[in-house]
């Protein structure tokens, strides 16, 4: 998905609250900038739609090309959705909590709005609700566009549980949901793609999401890092090579397999044999693919062991494969 994240004020006369130390611009800053990081490391597009000047003979007219030249940029851009950050203040230093403002309470941005303030709201801030706002940013936009209050600068109850990090990520987690299981990624593997699919940008099925964000990758083997698996996908990182412009990827797994029990040894081949292209036996095999290993001793990687047979990444490529698979009763794999 594309965001476009408007980092509030920024823009003089364009300039947010202050209350003693609590600045709203360098909160806004703080917390859009690390928003717009978190949503590329989690391979999505984001881009600040805040303007650096603001044009007009009065301070009224300043002030108002300010916001609309966020507007007019995220839809220049094209953006899927125009996320707005800002900080409340107020006169009752009482007031408190979290509230997102949509344009229209009846669309999909008030959807995506419930789901970022359940997020922060989890942090422990006062649910102030979705509610809806004449605000020239929501007004002008084109797509689903929220506006985020994050808390009160005014309030000390609301200053003293605010962090950064946790405000950033929780509002990461609300527009595109909590991030997949980490697992181990210091243990590489390697990718087998079954079927032509696509590398995509979440879990949402491929007709559910904008063909630009769907990446075609082909049969073959692809070294990567397993960083997650979640509802039927993989979360990978590839290693030789960036598919689009995304890092990481979901790949479905019904279309691939992982091999991620990696070991460095040696495959020690005791009578001539075949590589096979999976563990299916050799004569129901296009002879194409078979290609013949020799008794001997062979540099590689265990990838994984299946159904009686060693899958070997072997340093000497043989035949145009990089990975195969060798019958157990024919060879054993030491481990150096």
């Amino acid at each position: 998905m594309y965001f476009g994240i408007d980092i509030g004020h920024n823009c003089p006369p364009d300039t947010g609250a202050v209350s003693g130390k609590h600045s709203e611009d360098v909160y806004t800053k703080k917390v859009g900038e690390l928003v717009i990081k978190q949503l590329v490391q989690r391979g999505h597009r984001a881009v600040s739609v805040t303007p650096r000047r603001a044009y007009g003979a009065r301070l009224r007219d300043r002030i108002m090309s300010s916001l609309k030249q966020r507007a007019r940029k995220a839809n220049r851009l094209g953006v899927d959705y125009f996320v707005s950050i800002h900080f409340n203040a107020a006169a009752n230093r009482r007031a408190s909590g979290s509230e997102i403002f949509v344009y229209n309470y009846h669309s999909s941005a008030r959807t995506l709005a419930q789901e970022v303030l359940n997020r922060i709201v989890a942090l422990g801030f006062r649910n102030r609700k979705v509610k809806t706002g004449n605000f020239a940013v929501l007004k002008y936009t084109n797509m689903p566009a929220i506006l985020i209050e994050c808390c009160f600068l005014t309030s000390t109850e609301d200053m003293n549980r605010f962090n950064v990090e946790q405000m950033a990520t929780a509002i990461v987690n609300g527009l595109v949901g909590d991030p997949p299981i980490i697992v181990d990624s210091s243990i590489p593997g390697i990718l087998k793609v079954k079927v032509n699919t696509y590398a995509k940008p979440s879990t949402d099925q491929s007709s559910s999401i904008k063909r630009r964000e769907l990446y075609p990758i082909d049969i073959g083997e692809y070294k990567a890092i397993l960083l997650g698996d979640e509802e039927g996908h993989y979360y990978v990182k590839l290693d030789d090579e960036q598919i689009g412009e995304r890092k990481v990827h979901y790949i479905y797994s019904q279309h691939a397999e992982f091999l991620d029990k990696v070991v460095a040894g040696v495959l020690k081949v005791k009578v001539s044999t075949y590589a096979k292209p999976s563990s299916d036996q050799s004569s129901s095999i296009n002879p194409t693919e078979l290609y013949s290993l020799e008794a001997g001793e062979y540099k590689g990687k265990l990838l994984d062991e299946q159904n009686g047979h060693y899958v070997v990444e072997l340093d000497k490529l043989i035949g145009e494969r990089e990975v195969h698979y060798i019958f157990a009763q024919h060879a054993e794999f030491v481990v150096e």
